[in-house]
């Protein structure tokens, strides 16, 4: 591959990180913050499904704005510029976006089981579907996952 080559794949590369990473996080920023608009009703704060959701979109704000913004920036040479500044930064953008993801896979699966318990027949099962249990669960895997 010649050099010519080379050049014209990172400034399409660079091309790419900017526009698509500017519209997904537009579109990113969009549907989640309609998601928190939706699931801070007062209609939907008694009910434990929905602080899950609410706790998975804050957690994939967190991963949009660490993976998008921060490759956003970069592409126009914005951030670190030292190595040591560098190496931190990478540690600390692929922690959080990692981290987040995982979060959320996490507190999806625990608003499923928290729909289960909800509608079992064993009241002791069901009585596991609150908000108490709920918020304490999120607190949890956020330690849980984060260290």
């Amino acid at each position: 591959m010649s050099t010519s080559s080379a050049t014209k794949y990172e400034i399409i590369e660079s091309n790419l990180n900017r526009y698509f990473c500017i519209i997904l996080l537009i579109l990113g920023t969009f549907g989640n913050t309609c998601n928190i608009c939706i699931f801070i009703r007062p209609k939907l704060r008694p009910i434990p499904c929905s602080w899950y959701f609410l706790a998975s979109t804050c957690a994939n704000f967190i991963a949009l704005y660490m993976g998008c913004l921060t490759r956003v920036l970069t592409t126009f040479n914005i951030g670190p510029q030292t190595t040591i500044a560098l190496a931190i930064y990478c540690k600390t953008r692929s922690y959080l976006i990692y981290g987040s993801l995982s979060l959320s896979i996490w507190l999806i699966i625990g608003a499923c089981i928290d729909r289960w318990a909800s509608s079992c027949r064993n009241t002791r099962i069901r009585s596991f579907s609150n908000v108490k249990i709920a918020k304490r669960v999120i607190i949890g895997l956020t330690f849980i996952i984060y260290l």
